[in-house]
């Protein structure tokens, strides 16, 4: 029989994975033992198991989670790697952030595993952002590479020209200032 500290964390977990509206009760089976909480059911999308995932660890007193959900496609039948391979190239190609050809997918058992090279951390994180909500993925590992493109001729050129926006900037701000000032004075001395 779990003790008072479990079935209170039982309950906290359960009231936080209520407030979650994407969710229903019975997709999930809760358990805990410990301190550690037991994830298991099927959820509809990887994103509704990372929504399960962020309000588990929200709840304070959890020490650890095992995480036993799996994502079921909607309808009667499983998705096939190639329906889902599909879906992600699509989706690669929607993505206007992501330039083109830079970025593969491969798809094993509904896993997506991003591999390639890119110029900004930006298009690695545009390249992964909404693949969540495809149909049948079950897991994104994004292993794309950030090319290193500064050089201390771009950092010093930018930073030159950010100090000398900001003096301009600082100038303008400043005569304004004091027209401001000029001005009040002038209406105060009639």
């Amino acid at each position: 029989m779990p003790g008072r500290e479990d079935r209170e964390l039982l309950r906290l977990v359960r009231a936080e994975l209520d407030w979650e509206p994407s969710l229903s009760e019975e997709q999930i089976d809760l358990a805990v033992k410990d301190g550690v909480v037991t994830l298991s059911g099927q959820v509809e999308s990887y994103e509704q198991k990372r929504v399960v995932e962020e309000a588990v660890k929200r709840v304070s007193g959890v020490k650890a989670m095992a995480e036993e959900l799996h994502v079921r496609c909607p309808g009667s039948q499983e998705c096939t790697d190639t329906e889902i391979a599909h879906a992600v190239a699509q989706h690669l190609r929607r993505q206007t952030s992501v330039p083109e050809g830079t970025v593969k997918a491969k798809v094993e058992g509904g896993w997506v595993t991003l591999e390639g090279v890119v110029e900004l951390a930006y298009h690695k994180a545009a390249a992964e952002r909404g693949m969540d909500r495809l149909q049948g993925v079950r897991g994104i590992t994004n292993l794309i590479a950030v090319r290193a493109v500064a050089s201390t001729d771009n950092v010093t050129s930018g930073a030159r020209e950010t100090f000398v926006r900001g003096s301009i900037a600082r100038q303008n701000g400043a005569g304004a200032a004091s027209a401001r000032r000029a001005s009040t004075e002038e209406e105060g001395a009639k």
